[in-house]
């Protein structure tokens, strides 16, 4: 259950996810733990990436964002 729940958000998503698992016979309460394990996680690496990516672009340091959103 811990690979499905780590690696499905990504490839099917949450909700397939979790479909799967307890249709493949994992405990509903088991499900539900790992489920939210997942979804924090990836919630968490997407918010960096996220602000890091922003961060990288830059909007008026590197020019780059600015060329398309002048002010």
């Amino acid at each position: 259950m811990p690979g499905l729940a780590i690696l499905g958000p990504l490839l099917v998503g949450s909700h397939l996810t979790a479909f799967m698992g307890v249709s493949l016979g994992e405990n509903k309460q088991r499900t539900l733990y790992w489920m939210v394990i997942s979804i924090t996680l990836w919630s968490i690496v997407f918010s960096i990436l996220a602000y890091l990516g922003v961060d990288f672009l830059g909007y008026k340091d590197h020019n780059f964002l600015y060329r398309f959103f002048p002010q």
